[in-house]
């Protein structure tokens, strides 16, 4: 529903909140991108989720987004990836160690 901004706000998540959130998933409706490949290499599956995301202590600030479940990634288990059609970042005015708040 929305034109990304090319690049994901990377969000670290406690193991045991990835893991809350893994079981609260398991039946949330996905939008799924499917994997290609083109001259260079091979681009797995990606799943989106409508989150709405917010700043902490910004929630009068929120934007619609998505949640991606990357199928092939080099980032942790527990790293999330969001987009949305704006920089989030510059958004909501965020520096590395800030929280974000975020529902699906």
């Amino acid at each position: 529903g929305f034109d990304p901004y090319y690049g994901t706000l990377n969000v670290h998540l406690e193991p045991a909140l990835y893991n809350i959130l893994q079981e609260q998933l398991k039946n949330t409706e996905e939008i799924v991108i499917d994997g290609f490949c083109d001259q260079d290499r091979a681009y797995g599956e990606v799943r989106c989720i409508r989150t709405e995301i917010w700043a902490k202590n910004q929630k009068h600030r929120r934007l619609m987004g998505a949640l991606l479940r990357i199928q092939r990634t080099s980032h942790d288990p527990y790293l999330l990836e969001f987009i949305a059609e704006k920089y989030l970042r510059d958004y909501f005015e965020l520096v590395d160690g800030d929280e974000i708040q975020f529902q699906i």
